[in-house]
Formats: structure tokens, sequence, C-alpha cells
């Protein structure tokens, strides 16, 4: 049978999206793997010991190979590689029959968003994968379409695949806040990170006068780039709760008792929390940038990210709606989460995309 060696390279790092991505398509692809690559190491089993794990995670903050770097893959015959971020190519072998998805193009669109030694890496990563023509998995349509702008994808052979709909629910749950000690409160979901505009939509609410009605602000992420002066922002604001990193048990509790969910980041290129917030049914406030309408269709109220006035009126109207119209509006965003972006779409696409590496 033919098969894939997928890179799990990101499962050492983190819980992000990427993470539980990497996870889900291992489950669906189990049959398929031939092996699984950690930082250009390849093992049999995506799962480690303790010992490798340290092993890998200090090699992967200390080396990176100038030589796989810069010099043409060699001429070794192998299975194909699934990369899901360029990043991670830098670690292996890259080839015309590989595949590497591409999440997002701030790192070199809008870099002082970003870490500048991550942006540096991120500038070899495309090179790399510029030079060796492999197959590219765009998780939406914008995210090609930038990539073709900046960079161009002359050679490569690129695709769009939408991400899916996460199952955060029926774990337990551990929040210190529950719904009724917070009461009315709107929802943000996301890393503390400048590019997130995570300061911008708290001196939003601020300015709404919603925390005087009794209105709070929820942030639940974990620690980005810029997070100092998140965290700054939300100290001097009224009924602003940082949660940190939650749990997928908190973060369901979250979603399940949320007025609304507002994200107005800067540029996405895809938007794994607003799909989430929709559905669960809630009212969403998104930018207009970036992959955000691709995800949330007609019924998302659009802000401009840079407009504080305009993110801290949409707070005001999703405050002022009826409980029924809250909920036809939910029932309107739940639909299409549940039937765009099923995980069902996703691996029938994912199949479709590596039909080259899967034929028998």
């Amino acid at each position: 049978m033919a098969s894939v060696i997928i890179d799990v390279s990101a499962t050492l790092l983190n819980q992000t999206a990427v993470n539980f991505l990497i996870r889900d398509t291992v489950r669906a692809l189990r049959a398929e793997s031939a092996a699984y690559q950690f930082v250009g190491e390849v093992f049999e089993s995506p799962s480690l010991t303790e010992g490798q794990r340290g092993r890998l995670l200090k090699k992967f903050f200390t080396s990176v190979d100038e030589a796989r770097v810069h010099a043409a893959a060699p001429p070794v015959p192998r299975k194909p590689i699934l990369y899901f971020d360029p990043i991670y190519t830098l670690f292996g072998d890259l080839n015309e029959d590989d595949y590497v998805f591409v999440l997002d193009m701030t790192t070199l669109t809008n870099p002082d968003w970003h870490n500048p030694n991550v942006c540096k890496l991120y500038r070899e990563a495309f090179r790399k994968v510029l030079r060796s023509r492999c197959h590219t998995i765009h998780i939406s349509r914008n995210t090609l379409l930038t990539m073709r702008a900046t960079l161009g994808t002359e050679g490569c052979k690129p695709s769009v695949l939408h991400l899916y709909v996460r199952n955060v629910a029926g774990a337990e749950t551990a929040l210190c806040y529950h719904p009724f000690q917070l009461g009315k409160y709107f929802l943000f979901v996301g890393s503390l990170e400048l590019r997130k505009n995570v300061a911008g939509l708290i001196c939003a609410f601020d300015l709404s006068g919603l925390a005087r009605q009794g209105y709070k602000l929820v942030i639940a992420g974990g620690e980005g780039y810029g997070a100092a002066e998140i965290r700054a922002v939300a100290e001097r604001t009224p009924n602003v709760y940082l949660l940190g990193y939650v749990s997928n048990g908190d973060l369901d509790y979250l979603y399940r008792n949320a007025l609304a969910y507002v994200y107005p980041s800067f540029l996405e290129g895809f938007g794994v929390p607003l799909l989430e917030a929709m559905a669960y049914g809630l009212p969403c406030v998104a930018p207009t940038t970036g992959a955000s309408p691709e995800v949330g269709g007609p019924d998302v109220y659009y802000v401009d990210p840079c407009d504080i006035d305009a993110i801290g009126d949409a707070l005001r109207r999703l405050a002022a709606m009826t409980d029924g119209e809250r909920r036809e509006l939910g029932r309107k965003l739940q639909t299409r989460a549940q039937e765009r972006f099923s995980f069902a779409n996703y691996e029938a696409g994912l199949r479709k995309t590596l039909s080259p590496a899967l034929a028998p």
C-alpha cells in the first residue's frame, strides 16, 4: 500500500490548533502512515518517551541544519512527507513529492507582529518550499492568494483545504470563574499576541461603556508575542478577565455560556476559534481582513480591526439583541459551521490532495 511519512514535530511544542490538527490527521491516516517524523528523525510511532521528547526539544531549539536549508533534496528514495507548517521543513528533507501545509503568511507580510528570529526562520522555510516545487496545502483561499502575491507559487502544486470544527465538548471543567459569577460576558479565544488585536478589543470594550452595565470581557488563551503589553492594558480595564490557557472542558463551558464571541484579529489564515464559536451558535464579530469572511460567511458582524469605535459599536449591537434574535443568528452560523466545515469534509479533501502519494 502506498503511504506517507507524517511530520509531527509541532506536537512537541504546544496545545495550539496545529497540535490538534496533527493528532486528528494522524488518526484519520493511521492505515496510510508509513512512519512519523520529529525534527527530521523518523519513528514508527507518533508517541515518544520523555527522554526522546526532551532530546528532540533541545534539538529543535538549538540546531537548524544550514546545509539542509540551502541544499537540494538528496536523491534518496523514500515515502512522501506531509509537513504541517513550512518551518519544520528546515529540519528534514523536502522534494517535489512532499506536501506542506501553509497556515499563515504574516511572518512574511507583517513581521512586526512576530519575534524577529521566528520571521527569519520562516523566510528560509518558504524559500526552501519554493525551491523544492512541492505540493502546498493552503487552509484558505485567502492564504493561497496571499502567498501567490507575496512570493509566487510558480513550480509548486497548490491546493486549498479548509479546516474543520473541532469537538471540545465532554471534558470536565476546572474554571475558577463560572458563568453565574461572570454573568453576561463576551468571549475571546486565542493567544495573547499582537496580531490578534487583543489590546484593541480591550480598549473597544472599555470605550463601549458596557462594563458599567455589568457586562464582562473574558479572554482565554496562552502567552504569545506581545503578551506583556496586553496584560498591562487588561489590568487597568474594569471587567476584563484573562484566564490564560484553558482545557477543552473549560473551553466548552465558556463557549456554552457566552453572550457572543468577539475576534477582531488583524489577520487570520483561517480562524479556528471563530469557527468553533459558530459551531456553538454564538453571534460573532470578526475582521474584514484575511480569511475570516471566507469562514464566517454572511451572518457574522464584520469590523475593520483598526477601528476601535467600530468594534465597540459591534459589542453594543450584540448586547442590545433580544434572546430570540441571538438564537436565530446563532442557528444560521451553527448550520454553516456544521455543513461546510465538518471533519468528514476535511478528511475527504485531504485524501484527494494526497491521492498521488496514497494511490496503490
